[in-house]
């Protein structure tokens, strides 16, 4: 790896994250979710500390700590989108690509959520179906339901959230 680029393990509730992080630009490039806890957690602390304050809701994420410069301006539009989901509350593939102009969009909206770079700090786990059954996510669909439910988001039934948290 480029000694520019620096890997954060941060181990949260009941996940790990990896995160990249440029320590020249002092952007976060990427984050990944990890399927086993890591045992020695790193340094950076600067980082870790936004990551988990952002991950239990104490604060807000500012996007400039993200390196979105790569990214189309229909992607960027999207994750700031979702990144604006309230915390708590889910909302739909569909209203998303509504709210960036797009009526037919549901299923881009997917894909951007599908290869979103910065889950976790971008709550790509917040976008539903339109039905309100959670559908997939990359960490696994029972992650999905219980970051949901860590968030305060209330369920119909396993799969299906109840329509009081969709905004």
């Amino acid at each position: 790896m480029n000694l520019d680029f620096e890997e954060i393990f941060i181990n949260l509730e009941f996940l790990t994250i990896l995160v990249i992080y440029d320590r020249k630009k002092e952007l976060i490039e990427r984050v990944k979710i990890l399927n086993k806890e890591v045992e020695e957690e790193t340094s950076n602390s600067f980082v870790k500390e936004i990551v988990i304050d952002v991950f239990y809701g104490r604060k807000e994420l500012d996007l400039k700590m993200l390196n979105l410069s790569y990214l189309t301006d229909f992607q960027r539009k999207v994750l700031i989108k979702t990144k604006n989901i309230p915390r708590g509350k889910v909302s739909t593939y569909k209203k998303l690509s509504e709210k960036v102009g797009v009526r037919e969009g549901a299923r881009a909206v997917g894909n951007v959520m599908k290869f979103n770079p910065f889950p976790i700090l971008i709550p790509c786990h917040r976008v539903i179906k339109s039905n309100r059954e959670i559908g997939e996510y990359g960490g696994g669909k029972t992650l999905k339901r219980k970051l949901l439910i860590f968030e305060g988001v209330g369920f119909e039934n396993k799969w299906k959230v109840l329509n009081e948290y969709v905004v």
